[in-house]
């Protein structure tokens, strides 16, 4: 066997990070999509981020992840998309292609731009072909009140399903689907859709959201518990990733998933789904709160196959999402 170099050492680093599409690589994965041992490497670097640094990539900090780099200006923004759509030889370039390729989180563009939207405009470039717009709020409110004409009264959580927009994206554009009532409602007496009598009675009922009680000081001694939804013996709505899991635990054979293990790396856990005919296939699953936590871990999005969370706010994912919250709703509805 030839012998392994230094220069053969960092020209594959090269290669593997490229072939991931990254600016940047872990030990881990280095060795497992190379013919390096650990000896081998050894002989010529004593640290990993020598190797990566001397390949040209951002080095990683204490938890093996690049670091995170503070105070992004503007201008930084759009050289740094610019020149990834030049990499990339096209005009567009996705939020998940932007935020993986470029160690770079969308805070600073949401934080200065205000929208990815508007940051591809200010960088003369067009949005992904997958992109989704953002559906204006007077486009929800009129299919609303559609689909209260086809029901002849407001519909219920449940029956938006058959509206032309997901339940979902009523539920998020206010935070809560109560929430996207009384705005709607506010549209529709503004708009001659609904009778003031009519629009003030709905507005009167108590929302689940509603607190008829008191409020208290929180304690610091005690965790806080999410909103009640009393599913299945779980009291309180998960506020964390472990709430999730123990969530997907008492849904998972309901939702069609067994479980063979659960680690502590990446992914959380391997499990197999039912297909038509009483098949099974493996899948990798991460856990989140929030779907978009997966960006500001880092995570490959090839080692995955899909996520399991409780509020799906990633718009553009690329992979599946399961919003446990979504599921909760329906059943709860």
């Amino acid at each position: 066997m030839n012998e392994i170099t230094k220069d053969y050492i960092i020209q594959t680093v090269r290669q593997v990070a490229n072939s991931k599409g990254q600016n940047w690589l872990t030990n881990k994965e280095f060795f497992d999509a190379s013919d390096v041992t650990t000896y081998q490497f050894r002989k010529h670097f004593l640290r990993w981020n020598d190797a990566i640094t001397a390949a040209g990539l951002t080095p990683l900090g204490k938890r093996g992840r690049p670091h995170r780099q503070r105070g992004y200006k503007k201008e930084e923004l759009i050289v740094a998309v610019q020149n990834l759509a030049a990499k990339l030889k096209r005009d567009y370039v996705s939020i998940t292609e932007f935020t993986k390729q470029t160690v770079i989180s969308d805070r600073p563009i949401y934080r200065i731009f205000g929208t990815w939207e508007q940051f591809v405009r200010e960088a003369g470039l067009n949005l992904h072909p997958a992109h989704k717009q953002k559906i204006p709020d007077e486009s929800l409110f009129k299919e609303f009140f559609r689909i209260t004409s086809q029901f002849g009264h407001f519909p219920s959580y449940k029956e938006l399903n058959l509206a032309k927009y997901s339940s979902g994206t009523f539920e998020g554009r206010f935070g809560t689907y109560s929430d996207f009532k009384i705005h709607a409602l506010q549209y529709g007496l503004k708009h001659g859709l609904v009778e003031p009598d009519i629009a003030n009675q709905e507005q009167a009922k108590p929302s689940r959201k509603q607190n008829h009680g008191v409020s208290y000081e929180q304690l610091n001694d005690r965790p806080v518990l999410g909103h009640r939804i009393d599913f299945h013996g779980l009291l309180h709505a998960p506020v964390n990733e472990l709430g999730v899991v123990y969530l997907f635990g008492i849904l998972s054979q309901e939702l069609g998933f067994v479980v063979e293990s659960m680690q502590a790396g990446f992914p959380d856990c391997q499990a197999k789904r039912r297909l038509p005919k009483d098949r099974w296939q493996s899948v990798r699953i991460e856990f989140e709160f929030k779907s978009s936590n997966f960006i500001g871990h880092r995570h490959n999005l090839t080692q995955c196959d899909m996520i399991v969370c409780w509020e799906h706010d990633w718009t553009d994912c690329p992979i599946k999402v399961i919003s446990l919250k979504d599921i909760v709703e329906k059943k709860k509805a």
